[in-house]
């Protein structure tokens, strides 16, 4: 299988080189933002030489930078804002591995879905902003989308022919799901950065914390699998040992376990259906104690916001999703503060005049309107 890995700095795109070493897929393509230095070590490191033969790197400071390294490679390299999409169709790869982060990745999944016979999806903004529109261009290419997230994942494996009743995504919490709703105002950013189970970049680990992260994951259920609002239900699990359940009518329910090691979700992703053996950690369930607790919409009001996105429907999850990226951007750089994130996405809802997007064109349209927004309003100046 030959591969193109979008964003392979991050953790998720170095966890997919490894599992594609350890399964013998071929990996033809990679690209990164900025981080050159890591993309060079990640070349060393797994011996991509051999068959690598396209690199994208979309800051054109950083590609120049890495030109200079002198690296004797045998590629391409493809500079500038359209480095990933000209990756994508400089070659007819097998699977397409998108982890870009936040709203980067999603024109590159459009491109995706026409050049690949499966666009393996760790981005859950592609679904979220334009899902509708993607999954119909995918379905007119064939090409198969299969998602990287565990929750997603375990949902896929779950499913069978008869009718879903509900499905229940599970949610760690975060470090914040046992702390008062007025505490919140006061976290950190180093807080916010401390997630309990997994290892992620700082734009998930904040969407974790905040919940958004998980209103995501509904709104992509809704468009994935076509379930209303009220069939997709969250459940807090601090153990992240279960990573969905989905219920039948006949009131049984079929859950996925493994262990918080991502590279599991990869592999079934890059391998679907086929299953492979790996040496990865083994879940001895006598270790483990699950419990599960119901979330506070009121304490954790982007997952609410998020409900209110699959209710509502057309394009309310592209303002949503615009707006989360350069919240979680101020954060971070100490701008506004944690509560000020969901608040500041339902100031920039209640201005949005809800259409249905019919083009790609207008997503992106409308992502540009939201971050307009968002930076007009008063917490911005």
């Amino acid at each position: 299988m030959n591969v193109l890995i979008l964003g392979v700095t991050g953790s998720i795109g170095e966890n997919t080189v490894k599992v594609c070493k350890d399964i013998g897929y071929k990996i033809i393509g990679i690209t990164c933002k900025s981080n050159y230095t890591k993309l060079a070590d990640i070349i060393a490191k797994y011996t991509l030489y051999e068959d690598l033969k396209y690199i994208g790197i979309t800051d054109i400071g950083s590609s120049d930078k890495f030109k200079l390294l002198g690296l004797e490679l045998q590629t391409q390299v493809f500079s500038g804002k359209n480095a990933n999409i000209q990756c994508i169709q400089s070659y007819d790869y097998d699977i397409i591995v998108n982890s870009l982060v936040g709203t980067d990745g999603i024109e590159p999944s459009y491109y995706a879905v026409s050049n690949s016979k499966k666009l393996a999806l760790a981005n859950k903004e592609t679904i979220v902003a334009a899902g509708e529109i993607i999954l119909d261009k995918a379905r007119k290419f064939s090409c198969q989308i299969i998602p990287i997230d565990s929750e997603h994942g375990a949902i896929l494996q779950c499913i069978e022919d008869n009718p879903i009743k509900r499905i229940h995504l599970t949610a760690s919490g975060g470090p914040f799901w046992r702390l008062d709703k007025e505490q919140l105002s006061t976290v950190s950013v180093k807080q916010a950065l401390s997630h309990p189970n997994w290892k992620m970049g700082n734009k998930i680990t904040i969407d974790s914390a905040t919940m958004m992260n998980k209103g995501f994951e509904v709104i992509e259920a809704s468009k994935l699998y076509n379930l209303t609002y009220d069939k997709i239900n969250v459940l807090i699990h601090p153990q992240s040992i279960i990573h969905s359940l989905v219920e039948f009518y006949d009131n049984s329910i079929k859950a996925q376990l493994s262990t918080c090691d991502m590279k599991l979700h990869i592999q079934y992703a890059l391998t679907y259906p086929k299953r492979f053996m790996n040496a990865y950690e083994e879940l001895d369930l006598t270790e483990h104690e699950l419990t599960f607790h119901k979330p506070d919409l009121e304490k954790f009001k982007c997952l609410k916001l998020a409900y209110y996105c699959v209710k509502e429907g057309n394009s309310l999850g592209t303002v949503v999703n615009a707006v989360n990226d350069i919240c979680v951007e101020y954060f971070l750089e100490g701008k506004i503060k944690f509560t000020d994130i969901a608040d500041i996405i339902e100031k920039v809802m209640d201005k949005y005049d809800n259409i249905k997007a019919q083009t790609f064109e207008d997503i992106l349209n409308i992502n540009n309107w939201a971050i307009a927004k968002a930076k007009e309003l008063e917490e911005y100046r």
